[in-house]
């Protein structure tokens, strides 16, 4: 797979004075992008790698990260699905990331859904431009919003709330997050979108009930994969280097991928697959509302 790294600046809206660092009339969102290259498998990205695909293009997934990181720190994740046949698009957001003047703070949180349509808006345009790394790479058709954590719920306002709705987006992927205020709107109450919900039953931070919520409020098609002891953090390599990867990564990978193949391409063997990936004794259970 290829990588890079594109900042896009959206000077119609500012960023808030936080931590010392003054207040700026634009927002600058430095996106990690990762996509499927050219050649032999590799388990590190190649930066600039020649895209696959023979001119043909990719389902998307816009990835929002959690409060005190960045999009980067996603990659053992994230790659495993640019990997499976997507373009991921991961954009830092400015103030809840890792790297925000002060310390990360969710003060921002209502502008990330914006942040979102934004950096999809330039994606977009650079794929139906030639001479770029992502030129007729991604499928407009084809679109999902995936998010962990304070991501999760800028991903649920931003394709299942009404204060926030992307109608460009078809399909959503809610990790370990939960309904939280992004404005005036309501949850479920116009245009949804078919949704995953995973959930570590041992969360400590968000609590597993509220993903549950989530899952009850949405509409169908839906879906919950409750990750069976998994703390808040169920996919990343948080130890030392070499440690072996949680138990429950495997899971949360090959259902997001079977979700996804299966709404976005109306895939019933993709679906009837995250059956099986996601329901295994002793890890995981799924329900769902088909």
């Amino acid at each position: 797979m290829g990588d890079e790294t594109v900042t896009f600046v959206d000077h119609t809206r500012g960023t808030p004075a936080h931590g010392g660092a003054p207040a700026t009339p634009y927002r600058s969102l430095s996106t990690y992008i990762l996509y499927p290259a050219v050649g032999a498998p590799s388990a590190i990205p190649v930066d600039g790698a020649p895209p696959a695909g023979d001119g043909k293009p990719f389902p998307l997934i816009m990835f929002a990260h959690g409060l005190d990181s960045n999009g980067f720190i996603y990659r053992p994740l994230i790659q495993q699905w640019a990997a499976a046949g997507f373009v991921v698009v991961a954009p830092t957001f400015p103030l809840s990331s890792i790297t925000a003047p002060g310390g990360a703070t969710a003060v921002d949180d209502i502008d990330q859904p914006k942040d979102l349509s934004f950096v999809l808006t330039q994606v977009l345009k650079l794929s139906d431009t030639s001479g770029n790394t992502l030129s007729g790479m991604i499928d407009p058709r084809r679109i999902a919003g995936v998010g962990h954590s304070l991501g999760a719920m800028t991903v649920l306002a931003w394709t299942e709330d009404t204060c926030c709705l992307d109608t460009r987006v078809d399909a959503a992927v809610i990790i370990d997050g939960t309904e939280a205020d992004f404005g005036n709107g309501t949850f479920f109450g116009g245009r949804t979108v078919p949704v995953l919900v995973l959930h570590g039953t041992a969360d400590q931070t968000i609590p597993y009930a509220n993903g549950k919520k989530v899952y009850e409020d949405a509409k169908a098609p839906k879906f919950l994969v409750s990750l069976l002891g998994a703390p808040h953090v169920s996919f990343l390599q948080l130890g030392p280097p070499g440690q072996k990867a949680p138990r429950w990564q495997s899971t949360d990978v090959d259902s997001v991928t079977d979700f996804l193949f299966g709404e976005l391409d109306s895939d019933a063997a993709a679906l009837a697959k995250l059956k099986s990936v996601a329901d295994v004794p002793g890890l995981s259970t799924l329900e769902e509302d088909s």
